[in-house]
């Protein structure tokens, strides 16, 4: 199925119970995930889910960019560097997948979603 979750549990080092919680508590299990596999759910709701995701996470730079650029030297600064890497490759694929959804659907309520995401992120930059 195209929604199976990775299997994390597979994984060597640190990630065993990090896999039992996925198998446990992740998306896998979720009711929408299970509707949207059993095609009970319309589409465009999940590419306004992605799209809406995309407006929150997918700017550069990012709250762990910002903090990156503060950061003191040392361990600190090494594991943000190395976030803010992964960060980027993640939202390479938002990218990739909101391409992959199509243009923004029209829903009903879409302009006050936005206009929240739009607050919200401007809340997480004054945060950073």
């Amino acid at each position: 199925m195209p929604f199976d979750s990775a299997q994390v549990a597979r994984l060597r080092s640190g990630w065993g119970g990090m896999g039992s919680l996925v198998a446990s508590d992740g998306s896998q299990n979720h009711p929408y995930l299970q509707r949207l596999q059993a095609n009970a759910e319309p589409l465009r709701d999940l590419a306004d889910a992605v799209h809406y995701l995309c407006i929150l996470h997918g700017r550069h730079p990012g709250v762990i960019d910002h903090a990156a650029g503060h950061a003191r030297l040392g361990v600190e600064r090494d594991w943000l560097e190395a976030a803010a890497e992964g960060f980027a490759t993640e939202r390479a694929l938002l990218v990739r997948i909101v391409a992959a959804a199509g243009p923004l659907p029209s829903t009903p309520g879409h302009a006050e979603s936005e206009a929240a995401a739009a607050q919200q992120r401007h809340a997480l930059d004054m945060l950073a």
